[in-house]
């Protein structure tokens, strides 16, 4: 007759750091009354996913075409501003989202390991605004240091050129906007 006893083994992520994830939290393992037993849980860090949403600026490359009187080649990128920014999963379901800012950047955290699309949420666009690049695929690796995918741009254009942003003039409390 043995002395042997099968149990199972799980790591509690609430008594992990918070930037990290079990990616193998439960394991069975066999017991031997006075022997020691190893048990490998894993864990990786979350990760980020940072990009932009952006417009080519053909207007102004046009402008400086027709000055120069020859091609300029890729265009200047303004960022889009106020742009639902979603990171999808494999089963279609969101795991992270983020507004752009002024500067069209955005940032996903907290994202485990694994495959993802990152898309727009279209109905945030700007109703001039159509994108060329629809959605990126990206995957987060898993690692002790928290892996960084950068650079997950999304790359469109206006319809229709954009007006100058107006100036904004403030007076006893009261904000203008001045159009030129």
């Amino acid at each position: 007759m043995s002395n042997l006893y099968k149990t199972r083994v799980s790591l509690r992520p609430e008594t992990l750091p918070a930037i990290y994830t079990p990616t193998q939290a439960t394991q069975e393992a066999i017991l031997r009354p006075g022997m020691f037993t190893e048990v490998n849980l894993g864990v990786a860090a979350f990760g980020i996913v940072t990009g932009a949403v952006l417009a080519a600026d053909d207007e102004e490359k046009r402008q400086a075409e027709k000055t120069l009187g020859r091609a300029l080649g890729e265009p200047k990128w303004t960022g889009v501003s106020n742009v639902r920014v979603i990171l999808v999963d494999g089963d279609g379901k969101i795991a992270a989202n983020s507004i752009t800012g002024a500067d069209g950047s955005y940032y996903l955290g907290d994202v485990r390991p694994g495959k993802y699309t990152v898309q727009v949420d279209e109905t945030t666009l700007p109703p001039d605004f159509v994108l060329e690049t629809k959605e990126q695929q990206v995957e987060v690796l898993s690692g002790i240091e928290p892996p960084v995918v950068e650079n997950v741009n999304l790359l469109g254009r206006y319809t229709v050129p954009r007006e100058k942003e107006p100036e904004t003039k403030t007076e006893e409390g009261i904000e203008y906007k001045i159009f030129k």
